[in-house]
């Protein structure tokens, strides 16, 4: 699947040419991901959201700063738990309108986001974020390291499932 997507990285407040801080990569490296000279922050860009198919935020607050940007993009932005979340009860007779893998995956953004009101949001509210470690403490950072690697893998387990005709529930 990799193949198929392209992924960007860009912040709403970024210090762009920054480096990621050292706490990052040391909670990166237990999830298997090596430090990389390439990697620098950028800023968001109206022209980044409008080229994309799919905008995943940290945040509900990112999420709006993304939808001031492009307001059109609120129909394909999310948090990255809201995504988790959603996708995961797409409905398993899902399946997409073309067997063209890209156009498939975009069929599948349009799908969780026609869907998106069917399903009550967190009693907390707060769980469709990842919480921010930032200049907080390295068990803080493990934290959030592990929230996104959950629902990443959620992410990608339906992707492929419903690439591959229906949902992995």
């Amino acid at each position: 699947m990799g193949e198929l997507i392209k992924v960007g990285s860009a912040g709403t407040g970024a210090m762009a040419g920054q480096d990621a801080p050292d706490e990052i990569w040391d909670v990166a490296a237990g999830f298997g991901l090596k430090r990389t000279a390439k990697h620098s922050a950028r800023q968001l860009t109206a022209e980044m959201i409008t080229s994309a198919d799919l905008v995943i935020s940290a945040t509900k607050e990112h999420r709006a700063q993304v939808a001031r940007l492009d307001p059109k993009s609120a129909s394909y932005s999310f948090t990255l738990n809201q995504f988790a979340r959603l996708i995961s009860h797409q409905s398993a007779s899902f399946v997409p309108l073309t067997s063209d893998p890209l156009l498939a995956l975009r069929d599948v953004v349009a799908e969780v986001a026609r869907n998106r009101g069917a399903f009550a949001p967190p009693a907390d509210g707060a769980s469709d974020d990842v919480s921010d470690p930032y200049r907080l403490s390295v068990s803080d950072y493990q934290r959030a390291g592990e929230q996104i690697s959950e629902s990443v893998d959620t992410i990608v387990k339906e992707l492929r499932a419903s690439l591959q005709g229906g949902s992995a529930q």
